[in-house]
């Protein structure tokens, strides 16, 4: 929902960006994250991806072509105690930086 509400809302010279955080499982089934993913490649969206936990090859790959795809990166975490630092490069990446 929030790729096609960023795709919707993306105006020529508008820098977008989705940030995902996802330990790799798809839950839901009725979508695959990279098709998902489709309707944002048209659009002025980046997706950045945070990969937490022990994803598997395929949840790797999966985050890391969701945000390929885009023009974005993909970062990998073991735990929850690391996302703060994999945020803070991220948004290093689009030139937003955070004072704490």
């Amino acid at each position: 929902m929030a790729a096609f509400q960023l795709n919707r809302v993306s105006r020529a010279g508008n820098n977008r960006v989705l940030l995902v955080i996802s330990d790799g499982r798809n839950l839901d089934n009725k979508l695959s994250p990279l098709l998902a993913g489709s309707q944002l490649e048209t659009g002025a969206v980046r997706v950045y991806c945070i990969g937490v936990g022990a994803l598997g090859t395929d949840g790797a790959r999966i985050l890391q072509t969701l945000a390929a795809r885009t023009g974005g990166n993909a970062a990998f975490i073991n735990d929850l105690s690391g996302i703060r630092g994999a945020a803070h490069t991220i948004a290093a990446q689009f030139g937003v930086e955070f004072p704490y």
